[in-house]
């Protein structure tokens, strides 16, 4: 397939991955099987693949997912900024909400379904949305915190990428090949890799 980088290669853990996986594939479809059939290869693998690419619910499948779900890929992405204002952040999981219980079908039922029952689970972001109905001007939203204390939840994050990604950075920190690490040099280097991430 010249001219067209490699498939993305998705994270378990991020919806954001599998999607761009799937619009990638939905995009290059033909390319993509004509390299597959392409292949000599008697292998158990590439025989699967085979059948898959002649597979037409495969095909609707891609089709179906790139019409419904190509925008939310966007949508996560800058859900996932860092330093985003709760305004902004809930205002794109409202969108995300939107496409997610908007898709038609059987299909589109299940993932309401889904979708709903996440949201009505999550208590955080329920308190979340009650700061993000008085952030926004509305007066009538019964509040649990001092106007000082809300204020502080202006950067708020909905996601826990941020946390994740302090995650990653920082168990490159303790490995086995340090040894003399005291606790003003890891002070210092924290507050290091934190201003970096800003």
């Amino acid at each position: 397939m010249p001219g067209i980088p490699l498939p993305p290669e998705p994270i378990i853990t991020r919806w954001g991955t599998w999607l761009n996986a799937e619009l990638f594939y939905a995009n290059n479809f033909e390319k993509f099987k004509n390299v597959i059939e392409s292949l000599k290869d008697d292998a158990l693998s590439v025989e699967k693949l085979k059948l898959l690419v002649q597979d037409n619910a495969v095909k609707c499948g891609l089709a179906f997912i790139k019409l419904h779900l190509s925008e939310l890929c966007t949508n996560l992405k800058n859900l996932e900024e860092s330093n985003s204002e709760l305004l902004k952040s809930m205002d794109i999981f409202r969108k995300i909400e939107d496409i997610l219980t908007n898709i038609p079908g059987p299909e589109g039922g299940k993932i309401k379904e889904k979708c709903m029952y996440v949201i009505e689970k999550n208590e955080g972001y329920k308190t979340l949305k009650c700061y993000y109905e008085v952030m926004s001007g509305k007066a009538n939203v019964n509040l649990d915190i001092t106007p000082t204390l809300l204020n502080c939840f202006k950067y708020a994050p909905i996601t826990s990428v941020d946390v994740e990604r302090s995650f990653s950075l920082y168990k490159h920190i303790l490995t086995n090949r340090r040894f003399n690490f005291n606790e003003n040099n890891l002070e210092m280097y924290l507050i290091i890799n934190f201003n970096s991430k800003m």
